[in-house]
């Protein structure tokens, strides 16, 4: 979908082996809901780039790629990707990634395990990450860069992943451990179970 779709439904699809990426949301388009799909053997399953604000990305079975979910680039804001499965993912390994621009995005209720690198990947800024379970993947559960600034993670359950279950190495980004919202890590890499 590009140049200003607005209001479109892509549900109930398989989508694989494309060579690319599997479903691409782009060019201003906004409130697009993608739902119930099924993605895999794709370089990324679902992207969301080039502007693309307030679309809706659930229940998704997004799996076998070498990256996930990704959004990126300006203006790549409040979006909602929630209740997905995000497994098995290889190539760059990353499960869900919010790229340096994607910014106000709300990522919640997702289960991103045995992803090759992380299992959500955050560069960007004023996003809520809660309610997600990370596990098995094969570096953090999820991972804040230098870049990533005013963050707000919640009740994110981050475990046996093979090292950090959280590391953040951006800035003022808040882990709220008030409960019941205190987010937990158990069962990470070495060193790898503090909570930032």
């Amino acid at each position: 979908m590009e140049d200003s779709a607005t209001d479109n439904t892509v549900s109930y699809n398989e989508v694989f082996d494309l060579g690319n990426t599997g479903i691409r949301v782009q060019g201003a388009s906004f409130h697009n809901f993608i739902h119930n799909n099924d993605l895999y053997e794709n370089t990324e399953g679902i992207r969301l780039q080039a502007a693309a604000t307030d679309n809706d990305v659930h229940h998704n079975d997004v799996h076998h790629n070498d990256t996930g979910i990704r959004l990126r680039q300006a203006g790549t804001i409040l979006n909602e990707i929630h209740n997905n499965h995000v497994h098995n993912n290889s190539g760059s390994g990353e499960g869900i990634h919010l790229e340096v621009d994607a910014h106000e995005t709300q990522v919640h209720h997702n289960n991103s395990h045995d992803n090759g690198a992380n299992g959500i990947l955050v560069e960007s800024d004023d996003n809520v990450i809660n309610t997600n379970n990370l596990h098995r993947n094969g570096e953090d559960g999820i991972h804040l860069t230098v870049e990533a600034s005013d963050n707000v993670l919640a009740n994110n359950n981050a475990h046996h992943n093979d090292e950090w279950g959280f590391e953040d190495k951006g800035t003022d980004n808040i882990f709220d451990q008030s409960p019941p919202k205190k987010n937990k890590s158990k069962h990470n890499g070495p060193g790898g179970n503090v909570i930032p």
